[in-house]
């Protein structure tokens, strides 16, 4: 349960930085950060992994969320590029 629900928190926050850039424009200052987005990605695909393999081996769905985490505490430098 605990993968779907971050699962379903990446599925909503792909759809919100989606109509986020709809909203404001590719152009924009939000559009250029959200634009190119291949973490969001690879967030659901191993979200969507770690769900499945929970089944089959839990210890390896529990590594595969803690590599999520890992993966976003890394900053992301689009952000600060643009923002300053």
């Amino acid at each position: 349960l605990y993968g779907v629900v971050l699962l379903l928190a990446a599925i909503s926050y792909k759809i919100l930085s989606y109509y986020l850039v709809k909203s404001e424009g590719n152009d924009s200052i939000v559009g250029s950060v959200l634009q190119e987005n291949k973490k969001e990605y690879y967030s659901i695909a191993l979200y969507a992994t770690g769900v499945v393999l929970a089944f089959i081996e839990p210890i390896a769905s529990v590594a595969i969320y803690l590599l999520v985490a890992i993966l976003w505490i890394i900053p992301d430098s689009r952000i600060e590029r643009n923002f300053k």
